[in-house]
């Protein structure tokens, strides 16, 4: 939906809009109506690109041999969460007050930016459960802190703590994880010119 609304304003994307949205339409399960989906993708070009929050409704994935399929089952505590921290329904709670909680899944972006320092960093702030995954398919200049299952508020005392980046509320990180942090070159910017240096000559 981002990519489709920073395109969307393009002249030879609004004339191919419609069918765009009938080949979108095939391949999603969805009773909206063509000119429902061109009414969506029109009033989110009219949002600034800065305050879009995509949202996936928290859970897991149930697993085959227990489900006899692949199932997203919800997590009704996190749902309500989410509920209170971005549509003002119910009673807010986050994460951020228990960091041992919260699961964190780090990618390098650059190839370079020494994660296992960023990993450490985590640690000694007081996340126990922080993982490194593969590395993140594009070049980031700046680090992304995705609030993958919405919990902004633990995804900025985590960019807080590590002193880069900007948080993004959208479900594009790792699925297992609460916040991915998607590691660019402004954290590479910070580790000392040694650590740069003896990167270079590996």
């Amino acid at each position: 939906m981002r990519a489709l609304s920073e395109q969307a304003l393009n002249p030879a994307t609004l004339a191919r809009l419609p069918k765009i949205l009938s080949v979108i339409r095939s391949h999603l399960d969805t009773n909206l109506t063509i000119e429902e989906l061109v009414a969506l993708v029109g009033f989110a070009t009219r949002i600034d690109r800065a305050n879009m929050q995509m949202l996936i409704v928290p859970g897991d994935y149930g697993d085959v041999e227990t489900y006899g399929g692949s199932y997203w089952l919800p997590n009704e505590t996190r749902i309500q969460s989410i509920m209170a921290q971005h549509f003002d329904v119910g009673s807010q709670g986050s994460a951020s007050d228990n960091p041992k909680t919260i699961r964190i899944a780090v990618q390098d972006s650059t190839r370079r930016a020494f994660p296992q320092t960023l990993v450490s960093k985590l640690e000694q702030a007081g996340y126990a459960n922080v993982t490194l995954n593969e590395p993140y398919s594009e070049p980031l200049r700046i680090t992304r802190i995705v609030a993958q299952q919405g919990d902004a508020a633990s995804a900025e005392v985590i960019r807080q703590a590590i002193g880069v980046g900007e948080v993004r509320v959208e479900a594009t990180g790792e699925l297992d994880s609460d916040v991915t942090i998607q590691l660019g070159y402004d954290w590479l910017q910070k580790q000392p010119v040694r650590n740069r240096v003896s990167d270079r000559q590996q």
